[in-house]
């Protein structure tokens, strides 16, 4: 749909733009990202509406300009904001110009005349040493925190896929390790099925038993409540435990980078074991980091 037949549908008092965004913001590809990202990029939205477009009289999607790109980051400079940040508003708006060039509201070359992202300066992604593994598996105050902190670390598992497993996405192989039924992520993960060893089995399979669980139930509950577990609840949970542990904001991406710094295949294979869509730089550590 074009911008013109929106406006000209009179059915709401918003210009072109503001409802290319709204629609945007309904699209499966929004509700494929985070509750956290979608909070992110929905004010980072709403900001670029009301701070430049319509300080710049921009009504429609086919009015902007690589140049009005340019020009928001420029402002947002000037307005004190960091680097990271400005990186991060221009990612919220290029998922919204990705898909208005895919549905032919902006030109095709739109993007590609983008400016280049700020640099931030590289950091170092957090990585567990062996010790601090050793550490953080030794202090589990129970079988449920033991088993999610094993699975991440065993099998380099998104947060949320571990949170979204059931009991009876835990199976025995036939030659008696265990495997783990991943759903996947609509448009990040695909599901897929990762073969633990038999300890991390055995500690699965007690928990599930000590538990209690039925097939249909979580893996992982909330206490006494018996919801499934949050991934809000885990990174307070791993917090905490960062602190025992000495490690300063211990996160579960931590535990992911930690399995992707020892994985021992190649790349092809970490995209394969990892369920990525669509395969781009898997090395993300040094070489000296590539080893068990």
């Amino acid at each position: 749909m074009t911008p013109e037949t929106r406006q000209s549908e009179g059915v709401s008092h918003q210009n072109g733009l503001e409802q290319a965004i709204d629609q945007y913001k309904q699209s499966e590809y929004f509700f494929a990202l985070s509750r956290n990202t979608q909070v992110s990029y929905n004010h980072d939205l709403t900001q670029f509406q009301e701070e430049y477009c319509q300080v710049h009289n921009i009504m429609s999607p086919d009015q902007l300009t690589p140049e009005d790109v340019t020009n928001w980051g420029d402002q947002l400079r000037q307005n004190g904001y960091s680097p990271a940040t400005i990186n991060r508003k221009r990612a919220s708006l290029s998922g919204f110009l990705e898909v208005a060039q895919a549905e032919g509201i902006i030109r095709l070359d739109f993007k590609k005349s983008l400016p280049k992202y700020e640099s931030v300066g590289k950091r170092q992604p957090g990585i567990l040493s062996d010790e601090q593994v050793d550490s953080l598996i030794s202090k589990a105050k129970n079988l449920r925190d033991d088993s999610l902190i094993l699975i991440a670390l065993a099998t380099g598992a998104t947060i949320t896929e571990i949170v979204n497993l059931n009991a009876e996405d835990i199976l025995r192989t036939e030659d008696g390790n265990t495997s783990i039924r991943f759903k996947g992520i609509v448009h990040k993960t695909r599901p897929r099925t990762s073969v633990v060893d038999k300890k991390v089995g055995s500690v699965i399979s007690e928990h599930i038993k000590d538990s209690g669980l039925k097939p249909e139930d979580p893996l992982f509950k909330e206490g006494h409540k018996g919801s499934r577990l949050t991934r809000n609840l885990v990174w307070f949970m791993l917090r905490d435990y960062g602190r025992e542990i000495g490690v300063k904001n211990l996160n579960a991406r931590m535990l992911r980078n930690t399995f992707i710094a020892r994985f021992p295949g190649t790349e092809q294979q970490l995209n394969e074991v990892l369920g990525r869509t669509s395969f781009g730089p898997a090395t993300l550590f040094p070489k000296s980091f590539q080893t068990m």
